[in-house]
């Protein structure tokens, strides 16, 4: 694969909600938090959220992790595109989002629990992944190694993952050139 599909577009198709998630690194760790409220809670991931108005994904991902973790990122490194399609059900509405992952190796501060994260360092090999999103497993290789990657990723309205997860490497840059807008539907 050479980029990163486009965008559905057309009559009836729902808007994707534009979200991100970072993961703070260090050598053989990783920063996650245990979700404490909302989409996911019960379960250990990266902070993030959806993009305020005006915001770039990098920004959000920089406010998200400040917001949740207590730390404020130096620099980001995009490294995946992750499209989550939610089916409506239960009382709940159809949520697709579109999610922007990001890394940063340096930051300022010491993470700390929030309203919404009780963070804990994880060594690489010991990551919880019985107690994370199902399609985690699939793609954290990838963000590890710090190469990039896209995924198609289907969930029922109780979070449960429907089939396997579609994730494909990208070509270095590919991300970082979605963001700056090639690839991207224009309005």
């Amino acid at each position: 694969m050479n980029g990163i599909p486009p965008l559905p577009a057309g009559p009836g198709t729902p808007p994707l909600q534009r979200t991100t998630l970072l993961f703070a690194l260090r050598p053989g760790e990783v920063l996650l938090g245990m979700k404490r409220r909302g989409l996911g809670m019960g379960l250990w991931n990266g902070a993030g959220g959806k993009l305020a108005p005006g915001e770039t994904h990098a920004e959000a991902a920089v406010r998200e992790t400040h917001e949740e973790f207590g730390i404020l990122p130096a620099a980001v490194t995009p490294v995946g595109v992750l499209r989550f399609h939610f089916l409506a059900g239960e009382g709940k509405a159809a949520w697709d989002q579109e999610c922007v992952v990001f890394t940063a190796a340096e930051w300022e501060g010491e993470p700390h629990e929030t309203d919404e994260m009780t963070p804990r360092w994880f060594a690489r090999e010991a990551v919880p992944f019985d107690v994370m999103w199902a399609d985690d497993r699939v793609w954290f290789p990838w963000m590890f190694a710090g190469d990039e990657f896209f995924g198609d990723i289907d969930f029922a309205a109780n979070e449960t993952m429907l089939g396997e997860p579609h994730v494909l490497d990208l070509p270095a840059g590919t991300v970082a050139r979605y963001l700056a807008g090639e690839g991207r539907p224009t309005a």
